[in-house]
């Protein structure tokens, strides 16, 4: 190999590595994780820090926990249809508690605020296979249309999740939480 080729590739593989830290994967969805977060960048107008900001249709996945700094903070806004995000097995955690005294009375919580773990006004959205423990407020709030399949929402201050009319909720559980499990929005 010539030393202008070879140097050529060392410059594309060096490149590749500083590259942002929000990556698509070999097979086009793009991954999220705290580093990416924190540093933004993970769709047009995503800002460093939380919210992650999804303003682009596709295909979206967790490497990593998210952790949210405190109970006002939302981890991840959606902002454009037809956004499917899989969590992964991770877990988008904040630091909300809940607890019961005795099965059947009502369920207390400590340090709620306003954050949310995914927040999505618009339709057409899926959250899959994961976590969202200790939110400030809902765990999830999904608009019409959405779909959210395999995931706990444990603790968090208000709803585990708030989801649309014409939804699909399949295999969920939500347990201790400030108010409903499973609600529709007003």
């Amino acid at each position: 190999m010539s030393q202008v080729r070879r140097s050529s590739v060392v410059r594309l593989v060096f490149s590749l590595l500083v590259m942002g830290t929000s990556l698509f994967a070999v097979d086009g969805i793009i991954e999220i994780n705290q580093t990416a977060a924190l540093a933004g960048g993970v769709t047009s107008g995503d800002g460093a820090g939380f919210p992650v900001t999804i303003s682009g249709s596709g295909s979206y996945r967790l490497t990593g926990n998210l952790v949210v700094p405190d109970a006002n903070t939302t981890a991840v806004v959606v902002s454009q249809v037809n956004v499917t995000l899989d969590l992964n097995g991770f877990s988008i955690l904040g630091s909300t508690s809940c607890s019961q005294t005795t099965p059947g009375s009502s369920v207390s919580c400590t340090g709620t605020g306003s954050g949310k773990g995914i927040d999505a006004s618009v339709n057409n959205v899926t959250v899959l296979n994961g976590t969202i423990r200790g939110m400030g407020n809902d765990g999830i709030n999904l608009s019409s249309r959405a779909r959210v399949e395999g995931l706990s929402v444990i603790s968090n201050g208000a709803d585990g999740m708030d989801v649309g009319t014409d939804s699909l909720v399949v295999g969920n559980r939500a347990t201790l939480n400030g108010s409903e499990g499973v609600t529709e929005p007003a």
